[in-house]
């Protein structure tokens, strides 16, 4: 019997540990995963600062540095690549304040969210997201395009003299001349001038080749074979049941302490302290995960760290109900601890009092 007791507790401590590990997954997950289905989760993110000076700013250099390695890379994607190879985060967040400013993507997410869940809703196959360019189109070809040119040629170091020659070629005979635009910084005010002149009229051109409106994925803007509507379908089957029946998710840990239960407890005081342990523990862990991400958003890149920054703001709308269903588990397993640790002394109070009847009698 002592064999079989020892090799219980060794199944059950197992078992805690699994329990201990899986009850805040099983917390985050289902609060996160409401939290994302959740239209105001992202009322909030579109509130963010760090979106707007931490992530963009620093998610486009990236985008750009990776132009040329797309397959689908345009022709001239290296030159592309030099032009904003040396622009710092500050002008980034500069250059999307002009062209992109705060409330132009706070309409375009908006509009975006609100047809991705009235697909999900919807009979729809496939979701309609969009941009709207006719704002960012009017900002190219106007001021804000132009100081858009100055932030950029600014950040260029000094024309050398064979550069500076075909620089003034360029500005001159325009695409007569082989080879690209210099990208650097002419010393004379004149053609400074000339040369912002000359790239804010090139901009303003491009904008006028741009869509109105631009699909957020081509496969969106494309028709839709039968394999692909029966994916589009399943994906918002999948997400209409996840948003009705999460809370099944719970059954888990559940399953995981009545485990516990059938191995191990034998009174109704085993039954408190290994529950208690296990529900005060894990609701503990389950009240640490915005602790967890800042910590690991502080070891990371500037790129991922402003990502996980911006995680742990969209956290925040999940963080009521994680912070809330996390104090009640521990405060249940506190209970519990407290209620074992009062049968025990009741029991060890009944123990002394027949030990002393007992004494008492015999003599």
């Amino acid at each position: 019997m002592g064999i079989i007791r020892f090799i219980g507790k060794v199944i059950a401590l197992l078992l805690l540990v699994v329990f201990l590990a899986v009850l805040p997954v099983t917390v985050w997950t289902f609060n996160i995963g409401q939290a994302l289905l959740d239209p105001d989760t992202y009322q909030h993110v579109l509130q963010s600062r760090t979106l707007y000076r931490g992530v963009l700013p620093a998610l486009l250099p990236r985008m750009m540095n990776n132009l040329q390695d797309s397959p689908d890379a345009p022709s001239d994607a290296e030159y592309a690549e030099q032009v904003f190879a040396n622009l710092t985060q500050e002008d980034w967040q500069t250059i999307i304040g002009l062209l992109m400013p705060a409330p132009w993507l706070k309409q375009q997410m908006q509009n975006n969210l609100d047809s991705f869940f009235e697909w999900v809703e919807g009979p729809e196959i496939r979701p309609r997201l969009a941009l709207d360019l006719t704002e960012f189109k009017r900002r190219l070809r106007g001021q804000e395009g132009r100081e858009v040119v100055e932030v950029v040629v600014s950040s260029w170091p000094t024309c050398s003299e064979s550069e500076m020659e075909q620089m003034q070629r360029v500005l001159m005979l325009g695409s007569e001349v082989a080879g690209p635009l210099p990208t650097c910084q002419p010393a004379s005010s004149l053609e400074y001038q000339a040369l912002i002149e000359g790239l804010g009229q090139a901009i303003a051109l491009t904008a006028d080749e741009l869509p109105d409106q631009v699909s957020l994925n081509q496969a969106l803007s494309r028709s839709i074979s039968p394999e692909e509507t029966a994916s589009w379908l399943t994906a918002k089957l999948v997400i209409r049941v996840v948003r009705r029946v999460a809370y099944l998710i719970f059954l888990l840990p559940l399953v995981l302490l009545l485990l516990i239960e059938i191995v191990v407890v034998r009174s109704l005081r085993s039954l408190l302290k290994w529950f208690g342990w296990a529900l005060f523990l894990g609701g503990l862990l389950s009240l640490s995960l915005p602790i967890d991400l800042l910590i690991l958003a502080l070891r990371q890149t500037a790129l991922r760290r402003q990502i996980l920054f911006l995680i742990t703001e969209l956290i925040t709308q999940a963080s009521q109900s994680i912070l809330l269903q996390g104090g009640i588990i521990t405060l249940a397993g506190l209970v519990c601890l407290v209620v074992a640790s009062l049968i025990t002394a009741m029991q060890g109070r009944q123990g002394r009092v027949r030990q002393a009847e007992g004494t008492g009698g015999a003599v």
